[in-house]
């Protein structure tokens, strides 16, 4: 196994769902339906330092979490394994505890999703993955996908994972 520090900078961008049709025969009063508009948050950006894993044909990609991506407590490792780049798992634990799996073969996955709260399942269904990490010489990783909760689209993510030298 090896093990090197890195600078790690992750780009996210989440867009709610408009559901407004899905949900207008429950919904009561039009304040009920302004909750439901589509919504799209800026993207956020967060450098940090971490380490990049190579143990066997496994890639690892670990760092901690923090308040700007209101995650706090939680430790975050992408992983992939090099003569399989097309799937990429996502491992955090800590005050959020799931793992998604992005696969542009089989692209929908259920996963457990734990929000501290209670755990519920997710559907991830991966529209885009893009990888050309490796150990030696870092590089990025960049998932666009949907998240579904029993069966309705709730968001649509894109996420960037750069690893450079420090």
């Amino acid at each position: 196994m090896q093990i090197r520090p890195v600078k790690i900078t992750i780009t996210t961008n989440t867009s709610s769902v408009n559901i407004n049709r899905r949900f207008s025969d429950m919904i009561s009063t039009e304040d009920e339906m302004e909750e439901y508009e589509a919504s799209e948050e800026s993207p956020v950006i967060f450098v940090t330092d971490g380490v990049i894993i190579e143990d066997g044909d496994m890639v690892k990609i670990s760092y901690d979490e923090n308040e700007l991506v209101k995650m706090q407590g939680a430790h975050t490792i992408f992983a992939f394994r090099e003569k399989s780049p097309t799937t990429v798992s996502m491992l955090r634990i800590g005050s959020i505890t799931t793992t998604l799996i992005f696969d542009s073969l089989k692209p929908r996955h259920i996963c457990l999703y734990n929000s501290g709260a209670f755990p519920f399942e997710v559907a991830i269904c991966t529209d885009y993955l893009s990888n050309n990490m490796t150990y030696n010489s870092g590089g990025e990783i960049v998932v666009e996908y949907s998240v579904e909760i029993r069966g309705i689209p709730a968001e649509y993510n894109r996420i960037s994972v750069k690893v450079s030298e420090l």
